[in-house]
């Protein structure tokens, strides 16, 4: 019996942790693509991701306005960006800023991905709405 018990204290001490558990964080590196969809249109997207540590770079490329360049950060699944596009249309161009976020799904390595067009783009040049949601799948 003092067997037992020692094996079962030796047991209960193995399973307690010490600290609050990290999560190691999703790996957004890859080719992504997906179907865009906002009030105005449906298309085809594509993303190409490259992480390094918690630092990720790459591109988006939506039906429009076209290329969207990515510099963000991860923390656990979410990646957060910012940015500026060019939009044309005809003569007219304009400067976009953008926020992008993706969060990840690991258990089925997709990612639901918002991006929000911000004031003063506008709204003439762009054939999406002021926001866009796509699920992504390498």
């Amino acid at each position: 019996f003092p067997f037992v018990a020692a094996s079962l204290v030796t047991v209960l001490a193995s399973c307690a942790t010490t600290g609050t558990p990290t999560q190691t964080p999703f790996n957004f590196t890859g080719e992504w693509s997906g179907l865009s969809v906002s009030q105005s249109t449906r298309g085809q997207a594509t993303m190409k991701l490259t992480q390094k540590d918690a630092g990720v770079t790459g591109s988006l490329v939506l039906p429009n306005p076209g290329t969207l360049t990515v510099n963000g950060t991860v923390t656990n699944d979410l990646l957060k960006a910012s940015g500026t596009t060019q939009v044309q249309d005809g003569a007219t161009t304009a400067s976009c800023a953008f926020d992008l976020k993706a969060l990840a799904e690991p258990r089925n390595d997709s990612l639901q991905v918002n991006v929000k067009f911000k004031a003063p783009c506008p709204a003439n040049l762009l054939t999406m709405s002021g926001e866009v949601n796509i699920i992504m799948f390498r």
